[in-house]
C-alpha cells in the first residue's frame, strides 16, 4: 500500500517535513488555496510587492542593479531546456523543433506595489488557443477512413470554430505555449531556487509536444505506411488534446496517453498507473480532507510535470535541488503533494532510484528503500 493510500507522507520526504499530512493540505481553504471553488467566500489574495519585499523578496524587473541576475536566470534557462529537451525527445527531431519553440519570460509585476501580485507565483505554462486550433485544423482535413482515423476527426471538428478560416493557425514557426516565469526572487541565491520551477513548466511543454507530435503522426506520413498501434497512439494524443480544456470536469475520463508518455521517456506503466492513481484518490476523496475543487484533469498533468522535474532535476539538496526542497509543495485544487508523486518515483521508477542513488554516493549494490 501506498504511502498517501495510508494517510502518510513520503519516507523519502518525511525527514524533511515531517509525518503531519494535513499540514500539507490546502485544498479548498479559502486564504491559502488559489483554485479554490468556494466562490464569494474565497478571502486568497496574492502578496503585493511590498509585502514580498518585507519577506526578502525582490523584483528583478523592477529592482535596479539586476540586470546580470535576469541575464543568468535567462543563461540557465537555456541549459535547463536543453536538459529537459532530451529527456522529454529520445532523439525524436520533429519533438526537438517543437521544444525549441517554446518562450520563456518573466512575469510583468503590477504597476502598484502595493496590489495583490500574481506574479508572485512560481511558474505557469500558457498555451494560445491558436495552438489547439491549429492542431485541430490540421487534423480536420485527414481524409482516411480508419476508424481511428475517422475518431480523430470527429474531435477535431468540435473543437474548431464554426468558420472555416483556420489556415494561419497551423504554422510551425510561432510557439507553441509560453513558460511564465516569476519574477520575485529571494536575495538568498534565489536564482537556484527557480530552477525546479522551470524544470516543473518544460515539463507541461514536455506533454503538449509530445501529444501534438503523436497526433499529428496520422498526416506525417502515408496511412498505408502506419500500423494500428501508431494510429491508436495518434487517437490517444487527439484524445488528450481534446480534454484540455475540460480538465476540471469531476466526471472526466482521464486521458489514457499518459502511458504512452511516459513509456516513450523510458519510464514504467506503473509509473503512469501510480500518478493516475493520485489524480482517481482525489477526486474520489480517499485521501486527505474533503475538497469541491479538486480538478482530476489538473491533478494528473501536475502529477506528471512534478515527476518530469524530479527525473531530471539535481536530487542533491543544493540550493537548486528538486529533492528534498520540493517536499514541502501541497495540495490544492490543481496540484496533488509532491511527497506522493516522489513516493510514486521511488516505488515505480528504476532511473530515480538510480539517479538518487548516485546523489547521495550509495553503492553500486545498495538501493533507496522506502517502507
Amino acid at each position: 500500500m501506498m504511502a498517501f493510500e495510508k494517510g502518510e507522507i513520503s519516507p523519502l520526504c518525511q525527514p524533511f517535513v515531517g509525518s503531519r499530512r494535513e499540514r500539507l493540505d490546502r485544498c479548498d481553504d479559502p486564504t491559502s488555496d488559489p483554485y479554490s471553488k468556494s466562490g464569494s467566500q474565497s478571502r486568497f489574495s496574492w502578496n503585493s510587492r511590498t509585502q514580498l519585499r518585507k519577506r526578502g523578496k525582490i523584483n528583478i524587473l523592477t529592482e535596479r542593479g539586476y540586470e546580470n541576475a535576469r541575464k543568468r536566470l535567462f543563461e540557465r534557462v537555456e541549459e535547463l531546456r536543453e536538459l529537459s529537451r532530451a529527456f522529454c525527445c529520445q532523439d525524436d527531431k520533429k519533438c526537438e523543433e517543437r521544444f525549441n519553440r517554446v518562450t520563456v519570460k518573466l512575469c510583468e509585476p503590477h504597476p502598484d506595489p502595493n496590489a495583490p501580485d500574481p506574479c508572485s507565483f512560481g511558474g505557469t505554462f500558457r498555451v494560445p488557443g491558436r495552438t489547439y486550433r491549429g492542431i485541430f485544423a490540421q487534423l480536420r482535413d485527414v481524409t482516411a477512413e480508419e476508424p481511428e482515423v475517422s475518431e480523430i476527426r470527429r474531435l477535431a471538428e468540435r473543437n474548431l470554430p464554426a468558420q472555416s478560416a483556420v489556415d494561419q493557425m497551423s504554422s510551425e514557426t510561432h510557439s507553441i505555449g509560453s513558460v511564465v516565469l516569476t519574477s520575485y526572487i529571494s536575495q538568498d541565491r534565489g536564482l537556484e531556487r527557480l530552477e525546479p520551477v522551470i524544470l516543473h513548466e518544460f515539463g507541461h511543454a514536455c506533454s503538449l509536444v509530445r501529444m501534438k507530435t503523436w497526433a499529428l503522426d496520422a498526416l506525417a506520413s502515408p496511412l498505408e505506411s502506419m500500423n494500428e498501434a501508431d494510429l491508436s497512439r495518434s487517437l490517444r494524443a487527439t484524445q488528450w488534446l481534446d480534454s484540455a480544456r475540460r480538465r476540471c470536469e469531476r466526471d472526466l475520463e482521464l486521458p489514457t496517453a499518459y502511458e504512452d508518455f511516459w513509456l516513450a521517456l523510458g519510464e514504467t506503466r506503473s509509473l503512469s498507473a501510480c500518478l493516475k492513481e493520485i489524480a482517481i484518490a482525489n477526486r474520489d476523496g480517499k485521501v486527505d480532507r474533503h475538497c469541491s475543487g479538486v480538478c482530476p484533469g489538473h491533478y494528473l498533468e501536475e502529477a506528471s510535470a512534478i515527476a518530469f522535474a524530479l527525473l531530471t532535476g539535481d536530487l542533491t539538496g543544493s540550493f537548486a535541488s528538486v529533492f528534498p526542497n520540493t517536499c514541502d509543495h501541497v495540495r490544492d485544487g490543481q496540484h496533488p503533494m509532491v511527497s506522493d508523486v516522489v513516493e510514486c518515483l521511488a516505488q515505480h521508477s528504476p532511473r530515480f532510484r538510480d539517479r538518487l542513488n548516485r546523489a547521495y554516493g550509495c553503492s553500486e549494490s545498495a538501493t533507496v528503500r522506502v517502507q
